[in-house]
C-alpha cells in the first residue's frame, strides 16, 4: 500500500493527464496587439472559445485541482517555508490556465503545455521534499466504532508489523460513551477500551510509542488538529471531520509511512476516500 505522500503525488500526476487533455481541446488566438494602434504591455494572447466537451472537462479539472491544492497545502503545513512557497507560487498560473479568463503570455498551446508541465513538476517536487518520522510498518488509525466492535487491540490479527495511532477525538468519544450511552454493551466496550489504553500507558509513553506485542506498537497524539491549515470542507464541529483532520496531521508527521484508516462506518470510508486516505474494514480484513 502506498504512503500518503505517494498517493498524493500520484493524484497530481493523474491531474497532469487530464490537464494536458484539456489543453489539447483549447486554443490561443493571435496577439491583440496585431493590427491595433494600442499595444498591451502585459499578456496579449487571448484564449479561444471552448466547445461543450471542453467546458465539461474544464469544470472537472478546475474542481479536481482545487481539491488537490487544499490537500497539498495541508500536507505542507509543517514543511519548510521555502517548500510551501515553492508549491504556492505555482497554484496561480495553473488555475489561470484552467480558467482561461484572462489574456495570456503563451503564444500557442505547445507553450502552455510546456509551462504547465514545469509548474506541476515544481509542485510535485515540493510535496516530495516533505520528510518526517519513519515508522516501521503501517500506521493504522482506528475510529470509535472499531473500539466498540473489539476494544482489545492487543488481540487483533494483523498481517504484518503495524502501529496503531489513537487520536484525541477517539479518546474523548470513548470517555463519553462509557458513561452516557444508553446501551449497556456499548458502555462496557468503551470502558474496556479506555482501561486497555490506560494499561498501555502504564507500560510507557504512548506519545513515543508503546510496544503491545511482537506485531503492534500503540501511539497517541496529544494535540487537537489546527483547522486553519486544513481543507475548507472539514467542519471543526463534526467529530468525523475532526478525525480526518487529525489523520492529516499524522500523514504530515509520518509522510513516508503507510497511513491507513480503520473503520466499519461507510460514511467515514467515503470521507477517507475523499481525503485520499486508504481505509480498511477490520472485520472484512480479518483483524478480529
Amino acid at each position: 500500500m502506498p504512503t500518503f505522500k505517494q498517493s498524493l503525488i500520484e493524484r497530481f500526476k493523474e491531474f497532469n493527464k487530464s490537464m494536458i487533455s484539456f489543453l489539447e481541446k483549447s486554443s490561443i488566438g493571435p496577439s491583440v496587439n496585431k493590427d491595433s494602434y494600442l499595444a498591451f504591455l502585459g499578456p496579449h494572447y487571448p484564449w479561444g472559445d471552448l466547445d461543450q466537451e471542453a467546458k465539461r472537462l474544464q469544470t472537472e479539472i478546475y474542481n479536481d485541482y482545487q481539491h488537490l491544492i487544499e490537500i497539498g497545502r495541508t500536507f505542507l503545513a509543517n514543511a519548510l517555508p521555502e517548500n510551501r512557497k515553492q508549491f504556492e507560487d505555482e497554484c496561480k498560473p495553473i488555475l489561470e490556465m484552467t480558467e482561461q479568463r484572462y489574456l495570456t503570455w503563451y503564444k500557442n498551446i505547445a507553450d502552455a503545455k510546456t509551462s504547465f508541465g514545469k509548474s506541476l513538476d515544481t509542485q510535485v517536487e515540493a510535496l516530495n521534499s516533505v520528510y518526517g518520522k519513519i515508522g516501521e510498518g503501517s500506521l493504522l488509525i482506528p475510529d470509535t466504532n472499531v473500539f466498540i466492535k473489539n476494544p482489545n487491540i492487543h488481540t487483533y490479527e494483523l498481517p504484518e508489523r503495524s502501529n496503531i495511532l489513537i487520536l484525541p477525538t477517539i479518546l474523548s468519544e470513548l470517555d463519553r460513551l462509557k458513561v452516557e450511552h444508553n446501551n449497556e454493551n456499548v458502555r462496557q466496550k468503551a470502558l474496556t477500551a479506555v482501561r486497555n489504553i490506560k494499561e498501555y500507558r502504564r507500560r510507557g509513553k504512548l506519545l513515543d510509542g508503546v510496544k503491545i506485542n511482537d506485531r503492534l506498537t500503540a501511539y497517541t497524539i496529544a494535540v487537537e488538529p489546527r483547522f486553519e491549515d486544513k481543507p475548507s470542507w472539514l467542519d471543526p464541529n463534526n467529530k468525523d471531520d475532526r478525525f480526518i483532520a487529525t489523520c492529516f496531521e499524522a500523514a504530515a508527521k509520518f509522510p513516508d509511512s503507510e497511513v491507513v484508516i480503520l473503520t466499519l462506518d461507510i460514511n467515514m470510508q467515503n470521507k477517507a476516500e475523499f481525503a485520499l486516505f486508504p481505509y480498511l474494514d477490520p472485520e472484512e480484513s480479518g483483524f478480529f
